[in-house]
């Protein structure tokens, strides 16, 4: 079935991926699939291209047209770095490629369906699904030859209650951003945050009455307190980021989400006890994608892009 390879090619590339980069949906573009969108060193990025990895990562059809843009930028980053592990002779056996292939054969075939068929009806050619197997096989061989166990623990120490199942009791002062809000808007909002941290700080008010008195939360019921939450679940990551860097009564510079800004103190931390080989595969992943973006930022540099279509 079409949509059951689609669905096991996003999670196959997601736990081999060791940068994944989330997508916000958007629409096929109706154009020739042999039509040249850019080209990066030469080699062409098509349209085929572009419609294959939205496909393949199972991307609403009515949410494609918006994530356009942002696929075709990852599509220039894997062709940067399948040039740079190239360049770097960083290879994998055909035969590891061939025991992936047979996973997905055979999972299509326990749902009754034809593996050539399926791919046929994808557009996807054997060799192309060799490709698109390849990438993060290489990635994942360079990422454990520069990733360092040393490394590893220093970035587990620095970033320790990200990872060892710390909880932090957290207030905030909230102030909406509706989605149409101008350049304006976002900038007065931010402002207004700034001028109740300095009230804070020179002590006119606390967090917890600034809370009741200006968050747009139903938080502010109870000075803002969003109770202990987790480094993943309760609130937003980019929350999260900051909020698990504070310091007790430490009060945070105005933070942004996709739901309005900000203001973050903690009052209480309560250390958690998973240790770095309980987690040792997460904080690996995570430290290769910070790899792989540094990486890519420096071959885009040397890189020449020539873009052929509108994106």
């Amino acid at each position: 079935m079409f949509r059951t390879l689609s669905l096991f090619i996003a999670t196959f590339f997601l736990s081999l991926l060791l940068c994944v980069t989330p997508l916000q949906a958007t629409a096929l573009k109706k154009a020739a699939p042999k039509e040249v969108i850019v080209s990066v060193n030469k080699n062409n990025i098509t349209q085929g291209d572009v419609d294959f990895f939205m496909l393949s990562r199972n991307i609403p059809a009515e949410q494609q047209a918006k994530s356009r843009k942002k696929t075709i930028e990852i599509l220039i980053d894997r062709r940067l770095m399948s040039d740079f592990l190239a360049k770097r002779k960083i290879t994998v056996s055909p035969k590891e490629i061939d025991a992936r292939i047979k996973r997905i054969h055979n999972l299509v075939r326990r749902k009754g369906d034809d593996p050539q068929k399926v791919l046929k009806k994808m557009g996807l050619s054997e060799k192309r699904l060799r490709e698109e197997i390849q990438l993060p096989l290489l990635w994942g061989r360079e990422a454990r030859e520069i990733i360092s166990d040393t490394q590893l623990r220093k970035y587990y120490k620095k970033y320790r209650r990200e990872f060892d199942g710390t909880k932090i009791r957290a207030k905030h002062i909230f102030i909406a951003l509706k989605k149409e809000a101008t350049k304006e808007d976002i900038q007065q909002a931010e402002q207004k945050l700034l001028d109740i941290r300095k009230k804070i700080e020179a002590g006119d008010i606390t967090f917890a009455m600034a809370a009741k008195q200006y968050s747009e939360s139903p938080s502010k019921k109870e000075g803002g307190d969003v109770g202990l939450i987790r480094y993943r679940g309760e609130m937003p990551k980019s929350f999260c980021l900051v909020a698990f860097q504070l310091k007790v009564n430490e009060i945070s510079q105005p933070v942004r989400t996709s739901f309005g800004w900000h203001l973050i103190t903690v009052t209480k931390i309560k250390k958690g006890d998973i240790s770095l080989e309980d987690v040792r595969s997460v904080v690996f992943n995570r430290l290769a994608a910070e790899l792989w973006d540094e990486l890519v930022k420096q071959q885009r540099k040397k890189a020449t892009i020539k873009w052929h279509s509108k994106n």
